[in-house]
């Protein structure tokens, strides 16, 4: 990959990992929070298999995507996940 590729890639990491934080806000009930989680890992994980074995932009690109997907996810849920299980007095300190 020459430069101009690696900066495309770059300047997409960021607002695709934004844009797609808002992809699973219903499956942040209690229930299925830790599944989610789980599922969101996996899918990070799998994504960052993808860009370190990536031999093209194309496959580069892909790995981003499905990484972007599996840390949107997990952007949106374990705050909403803390949250519920911190104490009322302790929720600011556990956000951040």
């Amino acid at each position: 990959m020459d430069g101009w590729e690696i900066r495309s890639v770059e300047s997409r990491r960021e607002s695709s990992s934004f844009l797609l934080q808002f992809e699973i806000p219903l499956a942040e009930v209690s229930f299925f929070a830790f599944l989610s989680i789980e599922i969101a890992c996996i899918m990070a994980m799998f994504g960052a298999a993808l860009q370190t074995s990536a031999m093209n932009i194309s496959w580069m690109m892909f790995g981003r995507i499905i990484t972007g997907l599996g840390t949107g996810a997990l952007n949106a849920i374990v705050p909403v996940l803390s949250s519920e299980l911190a104490t009322h007095d302790a929720r600011g300190a556990i956000i951040g």
